[in-house]
Order: structure tokens, then C-alpha cells, then sequence
């Protein structure tokens, strides 16, 4: 019953998260607009609705995804992974100064794709969830994320880090990926002995999305403009 009450109060609180997060994020959009942040409010809109379209389909079955009436979820948080992972590439790519930086991050995002390509093959992208790509892919988002915190624990000049949308958006990340990409490996290898999650790793799962979210919405309360002063690995 305890269990049961702290999972409700989780769930709504990281859904509510989605839909506060994109609320922050079109309230400030005249702040960034014109840089290529300008389409997380369509990735924060994308999010929400693909969770709420995957949680429809774990608890309708009724709810057809596929052709062959699979009502499987996966195929929804693949997709969004493949989406949400090139676009925070393309973000970092595009912010940052540094070309070999910059080399490496086009690098990991083709290794990425390439994995993604692998996976199709050793897992149904339709009813599995792509573990080998989305570790990949995640350790190529933790690469620009932490070297993006990294470079600003030595920058010289005054400037206001905790003004800047870019460093909470890392700070997010990093933490949620950090912790998330050896649960997710742990329920792979679990669901392959036949086991299923245990409701520890599910509450530390949704902790994770509640800090990332959190830290994503005191980004946009404390953004200043301009981004131009942003610096980058």
C-alpha cells in the first residue's frame, strides 16, 4: 500500500514536471528564440505526449501500434530516443567553439546512428527497448554534457553561470544520465534471466526524472539573455 502511494505520487509529479517544464520553456522563448535552442518546446511538447501515449499503451491493451496489432510500448520511447538524442547533439555541436570538440561530438553522433542501425538487428525495434544504442548514445550525450560543466569550472572571466539555460539543461542531463544508463543495463540483463524491475531501481528511475526536470525549470526561471556569452568546451 505504502509502496503504491509513493509510485502515484512519483508519477504525477514527474508528469506535472513535463508539463511545468514546457510551460517555463515557452514563457521564456522570446530569451532564445534565435539560437538552436529554439526547438525545445517542441522536444518538451514531443516528451509529454510520448509519455503520455506510452503509459495509454501499457495499460490499454486494446491500443495497436504496429501492423500485427502489437501493443507493446517500446516502439514509442525508441523513436523518441533516436529524436531527443540528435537533437542535444546538434545543440552542443552548435554552441560549441572548439573544433576538435566539435569533431568528436559529429563523431559520436554517426556512432550513435550507426548502433542504432546494429540494434535493429539484435533486438525488434517494435517491441524491445534498444539497449545497445541508448547507452551509446547516452555516453555520447555525458561526453558533451560533462565536458560543457567541466570548461565552465575553469573559465576566467565574470560571468553568470547559473544565468545560462545551457548549464542546467547539462547539469540535468548528466545527473539523470549518469545514474539511468547503469539501470538500464542492470534491467536489461535482469529481464534476460527472466526478471522483472524491482521497485527500488522503478522510484530511483522516477527520482532521476524529477531532478533533471527540475534542474530544466530552474534553468529557464534564472535565463538571461544574451546566450551569446555562453561559452563551451
Amino acid at each position: 500500500m505504502e509502496h503504491s502511494f509513493i509510485s502515484s505520487i512519483l508519477e504525477i509529479s514527474y508528469m506535472s514536471l513535463y508539463a511545468i517544464t514546457l510551460v517555463f520553456a515557452l514563457w521564456r522563448y522570446p530569451k532564445y528564440f534565435d539560437t538552436p535552442l529554439r526547438y525545445l518546446p517542441i522536444l518538451f511538447l514531443y516528451t509529454f505526449l510520448n509519455e503520455l501515449l506510452g503509459n495509454l499503451v501499457a495499460i490499454d491493451e486494446n491500443i495497436a501500434l504496429t501492423f500485427s496489432d502489437l501493443t507493446d510500448n517500446s516502439i514509442i520511447y525508441n523513436l523518441y530516443t533516436i529524436i531527443s538524442y540528435l537533437y542535444y547533439y546538434y545543440v552542443f555541436w552548435s554552441f560549441s567553439k572548439n573544433p576538435i570538440a566539435k569533431k568528436y561530438i559529429l563523431y559520436g553522433g554517426i556512432i550513435f546512428l550507426i548502433s542504432c542501425g546494429i540494434n535493429v538487428f539484435l533486438q525488434s525495434f517494435a517491441s524491445d527497448s534498444q539497449v545497445i544504442s541508448y547507452t551509446i548514445g547516452g555516453c555520447v550525450l555525458l561526453f558533451c554534457t560533462i565536458s560543457y560543466l567541466w570548461h565552465f569550472i575553469f573559465l576566467k572571466q565574470k560571468f553568470e553561470y547559473k544565468q545560462t539555460i545551457l548549464f542546467w539543461l547539462s547539469l540535468g542531463l548528466s545527473i539523470f544520465y549518469m545514474g539511468y544508463l547503469p539501470l538500464k543495463i542492470n534491467w536489461f540483463y535482469d529481464a534476460a534471466r527472466g526478471l522483472g524491475a524491482s521497485y527500488t531501481s522503478k522510484i530511483f528511475h522516477l527520482s532521476l526524472i524529477i531532478i533533471m526536470y527540475s534542474f530544466f525549470v530552474i534553468g529557464f526561471y534564472k535565463m538571461k539573455r544574451p546566450l551569446s556569452k555562453i561559452v563551451i568546451m
